[in-house]
């Protein structure tokens, strides 16, 4: 529970980087958040355990980064954490690759919110984070061929 709040409480942050003066509607939107899906399975939390800390990762590695073009006086040293948690998170469990087509989207939405020149300026912004994907999606493409075996191929069975 704890994982997950903090995920929340990272989420809550992350739109508080996009829209720092609407704390009705971002409060609204960490609650939603928080309660949707409801996770009915308490008593297995402990198998998903991996599954939430990668999630706050990925929330981490995205507050991180949005926080990151907010302040550009230490946007080099937050950008190369964000990007090693990105790293990790795609790494560690691939359940959550897809998420991160979503940073465009978190992007877009704080360039918005920022002076009207500073899309042009950031545009640059959110190409480490989609090379990252890329290359996790090409090393992902080719898992079997690296390791030799393929993961989806029946094994050999022992009979009597």
């Amino acid at each position: 529970m704890l994982i997950r709040f903090m995920t929340a409480f990272l989420f809550w942050l992350s739109l508080r980087q996009i829209w720092p003066d609407q704390k009705s509607l971002t409060n609204w939107l960490a609650l939603l958040f928080v309660i949707y899906p409801i996770f009915t399975l308490q008593p297995l939390s402990v198998a998903y355990t991996l599954h939430w800390a990668m999630y706050f990762v990925f929330m981490l590695s995205l507050f991180l980064m949005l926080f990151a073009i907010r302040h550009r006086n230490i946007y080099l040293p937050l950008t190369i954490v964000a990007l090693l948690l990105e790293v990790f998170h795609l790494i560690s469990i691939e359940y959550f690759s897809g998420l991160e087509l979503s940073v465009p989207i978190f992007l877009w939405l704080l360039f918005s919110d920022l002076s009207p020149g500073s899309i042009e300026e950031n545009r640059a912004d959110q190409f480490p984070y989609l090379v990252v994907l890329a290359l996790y999606v090409v090393y992902r493409s080719s898992y079997g061929t690296l390791f030799g075996y393929d993961r989806f191929a029946l094994l050999p069975t022992l009979t009597g």
